[in-house]
């Protein structure tokens, strides 16, 4: 069957190809990691080439973006999703770093005295 409102085969034959590849990658994944089959530097860098891999088949095969006849739409609310989480993720990192800038550290000579700590000499 194919489906002429949006272009694509309407089978679940791409969600269960998407399946098994998301599934082999995650699999490569674990096992590069378990058996430590290579250093860290290559290790971290195959890693993050299996994460992009496996989210680009899934966002083609599930999601099917850029799949239409004019995919404009919904790639443009993907990307503005993208930017959106991007802007949260640095801004929560942005506000932990200046909190942990901003906070007084607690192994300051005297602090167990101001902040009620050892109360058995006095």
């Amino acid at each position: 069957m194919f489906d002429k409102d949006y272009g694509w085969n309407i089978t679940f034959k791409p969600l269960n190809v998407g399946l098994v590849v998301s599934l082999l990658l995650l699999m490569g994944t674990y096992f590069i990691v378990t058996r430590q089959h290579l250093k860290a530097p290559e290790r971290d860098i195959v890693i993050w080439g299996l994460a992009g891999l496996q989210a680009v088949i899934q966002l083609v095969l599930f999601t099917h973006l850029g799949m239409r006849a004019k995919p404009r739409w919904p790639l443009v609310s993907f990307f503005m999703m993208v930017l959106l989480a991007f802007i949260v993720i640095i801004g929560t990192v942005w506000i932990i770093n200046n909190l942990n800038y901003n906070l007084m550290p607690m192994d300051m000579p005297g602090m167990d005295m101001k902040m009620g700590g050892d109360h058995s000499n006095h």
